[in-house]
């Protein structure tokens, strides 16, 4: 497998796929992905098409219109994913059949993103609130760095960094080019209420409540995502259903997940 991009889910990708070809524009990183068990390799658009000639490859960096036209127009991959974001969509429930209708720049940045590399026959997989190991919701609330917008009525859908991996593997394996999948667990929760958890089981101090338009875009949105249909098109059994689940396991592991 090629990683356009190793960072969080290119890490997981790793762990889940066995031995993977990671790209990188720092050649200091080098060390950082060889510990994840990563072989780096330079980026650089010329190499793109040597690179994936051929191979299962993931996309996912950030948007970057010149980087996201030029690798696009350049991979040659044997099935190709591109690792997007439910923040596409503006709020309420959401499934696969939903269309994609935020307009903020970033939002729009991903749409464009998106569309770059399904023109090339990518799969989109649409990710909702990404945590694991290290990283995530409950690593803000343990350093204390967490402010919740406004009374934290908005509802969050969460997947774990493992599930993702999970769903972005099926989808090479069975999912239909072109097509989009959308990853999250089958219990979105208001904000409030996976803090509430989070503070109980660290003994932590409630985070402080601020106006919504203090906190970042990804932290105020409200969207219930609904991935069944995803899960049984790729025959995914999520191992974190619940964000609960999910959380309690990331909480009784040691918190000093390697950084990517």
């Amino acid at each position: 497998m090629i990683l356009l991009g190793v960072g969080r889910v290119g890490a997981a990708l790793s762990r889940m796929a066995g031995p993977c070809v990671g790209t990188t524009r720092d050649p200091a990183r080098f060390a950082a992905l060889s510990a994840l068990g990563v072989t780096p390799a330079l980026a650089a658009s010329a190499d793109i098409t040597n690179l994936t000639q051929g191979h299962d490859v993931v996309a996912s960096f950030p948007p970057d219109p010149a980087t996201d036209d030029a690798w696009s127009g350049a991979c040659a991959a044997r099935r190709l994913v591109y690792v997007s974001s439910t923040g596409v969509y503006r709020g309420g429930r959401v499934d696969e059949r939903t269309v994609a209708d935020a307009v903020t720049p970033r939002a729009i940045a991903r749409r464009t993103a998106e569309e770059a590399w399904r023109a090339r026959g990518a799969m989109v997989v649409r990710a909702a609130a990404i945590y694991g190991s290290g990283f995530g919701l409950h690593e803000r609330v343990r350093r204390g760095v967490h402010a919740m917008p406004g009374p934290g009525d908005n509802v969050i859908s969460r997947v774990h960094v493992d599930d993702l991996a999970a769903i972005i593997v099926a989808a090479l394996a069975r999912g239909r080019p072109g097509a989009t999948y959308l990853a999250a667990d089958l219990h979105p929760a208001r904000h409030v209420d996976a803090v509430a958890l989070i503070v109980a089981r660290l003994r932590a101090p409630t985070p402080p409540s601020v106006p919504a338009t203090d906190v970042a875009e990804t932290l105020r949105g409200s969207r219930e995502i609904d991935p069944r249909a995803t899960l049984r098109e790729l025959g995914v059994t999520l191992r974190y259903p619940s964000y609960r689940d999910g959380l309690a396991a990331c909480l009784d592991a040691a918190p000093d997940a390697p950084d990517v």
